[in-house]
């Protein structure tokens, strides 16, 4: 009878040890996850997702997903397998698909982790987030996109992660409106005055509707000027240029007022809102014209523009 004290204690650790097992068993259980379904409002074969999904072809629901359940947490969907093509984050259940761009086309999903901003970091393409500083829900682009709407993500972008090359924006569908060339992170949109402005996205260059509202003139060039000294609320161009050449003082729609608008021009496609102050030098050869995106003959090319928010 000795031994008792020591059978009840191994035993009331056997059933701490089980008490503990069911409670990992029941904690994982509670982790976040996603739910697919290949029918509209929950309904007929579905699968419940906790970890990356690379390839939902592995489970043998590739392309079916109609409507989804979130169990906590937000989750990146992609239309293409390994998290490439358009994606989206999503952190609410979805009942009916069938007007959203991602219908019947997801091919993996994964959590996203780090403060809202995806589990792994992307190799091309660009990632819109709807709040600023990289949150709330995104959508990332790895091709253009002529219409934000289809992703039900028109004029929602608050900030911005460029993961490769040089991306347009554009305030209206099929690149129209003003549009602003990045190539950078942007937290806040506001610094391009386009918060919640942007309603299309190309990172190829193509005739698009200017700054104005004026059809597009036959160049191709990109409007990206160089040689600005980066202020507070301003930037300073001593002699801008774009591709080379200086910037055209006078355009075909200037009717003999030269270098008031493409001054505020050339501060609008840099991020700004005008120009507040800008000088005129005689041409040597070629200019930049901003309105027909190309180099053209010219007289004079603009110098000491100062633009401002």
């Amino acid at each position: 009878m000795r031994f008792a004290p020591v059978l009840l204690a191994a035993m009331a650790g056997l059933a701490v040890t089980a008490d503990l097992a069911e409670a990992q068993r029941h904690d994982r259980g509670r982790g976040p996850s996603i739910t697919l379904y290949d029918q509209p409002n929950y309904q007929g074969r579905s699968v419940v997702i906790d970890t990356d999904a690379e390839n939902l072809d592995w489970l043998n629901f590739n392309d079916m997903a109609s409507s989804i359940r979130v169990s906590g947490g937000q989750w990146e969907v992609c239309i293409d397998a390994s998290y490439r093509g358009t994606c989206q984050v999503i952190d609410s259940d979805l009942p009916n698909m069938s007007q959203w761009a991602f219908n019947d086309r997801i091919s993996s999903i994964r959590p996203v982790h780090d403060q809202g901003r995806r589990g792994r970091t992307r190799d091309n393409g660009v990632t819109l987030w709807s709040g600023p500083n990289f949150t709330g829900r995104s959508v990332t682009l790895i091709e253009p996109s002529d219409n934000l709407n289809r992703l039900g993500f028109n004029d929602a972008a608050q900030s911005i992660e460029v993961h490769s090359g040089d991306w347009t924006f554009c305030q209206h569908a099929d690149y129209g409106g003003r549009c602003v060339e990045i190539d950078r992170d942007v937290r806040n949109l506001n610094a391009y005055n386009l918060n919640r402005e942007i309603s299309s996205a190309t990172n190829q260059h193509r005739p698009r509707d200017d700054d104005y509202g004026y059809p597009g003139r036959p160049g191709h060039g990109s409007n990206r000027i160089e040689g600005g000294v980066q202020g507070v609320q301003s930037v300073f161009f001593a002699r801008p240029t774009a591709n080379g050449y200086a910037i055209s003082a006078c355009d075909s729609r200037s009717y003999g007022r030269c270098g008031d608008q493409e001054a505020d021009a050339l501060c609008r496609v840099s991020g700004m809102n005008r120009a507040v102050h800008y000088g005129v030098e005689r041409a040597r050869g070629s200019v930049w014209s901003l309105d027909e995106r190309r180099p053209v003959r010219g007289d004079e090319a603009l110098v000491d523009v100062l633009c401002v928010r």
